[in-house]
């Protein structure tokens, strides 16, 4: 609980360090970082689909059955399962961004608001950067402790 504590305030500095600062970094500086982060999401959902359809095959092929499995054997699933669903939130976000910014550079009444467009963006990359951190953090506290009692590290 302190671990993810600390973990929040470390995330809410850098937010907010990265509006405070982001009006002066220009999109072609930030899509590198958006690369890299869609790159990371991309990554960690390929390797932890492939971990769970080997760790749970029988899970995968019956995702709307109606068999009942152990509690350990389900809780174990939904840890794993959670940052598959994160990096695909992280993914459609930044494809999203890839998409939007482009289009939004040619719209006269955005032209003038620039600034304020880097900030947001570069905030939602610090967002984005924390939240996939965030992702690979609590699946490496969770693994080891699969068959124990939940206490993660985040």
């Amino acid at each position: 609980m302190i671990l993810r504590n600390i973990f929040l305030i470390c995330s809410a500095f850098m937010i907010g360090v990265a509006w405070y600062l982001g009006a002066n970094i220009r999109f072609e500086e930030q899509w590198v970082l958006y690369e890299a982060l869609r790159t990371t999401a991309s990554i960690i959902f390929a390797v932890v689909g492939v971990w769970l359809a080997i760790v749970y095959p029988e899970r995968l092929k019956s995702p709307f059955s109606q068999t009942f499995s152990s509690p350990v054997y389900r809780r174990g699933f939904k840890q794993l399962f959670s940052p598959v669903i994160s990096s695909i939130f992280i993914l459609s976000i930044v494809l999203l961004v890839g998409l939007l910014a482009p289009l939004l550079k040619h719209i006269e009444a955005i032209i003038q608001y620039i600034p304020l467009c880097r900030k947001i963006s570069f905030s939602l990359l610090a967002s984005l950067t924390m939240w996939q951190i965030y992702t690979v953090l609590s699946v490496l506290g969770r693994v080891p402790n699969l068959n124990k009692p939940k206490r993660a590290l985040f």
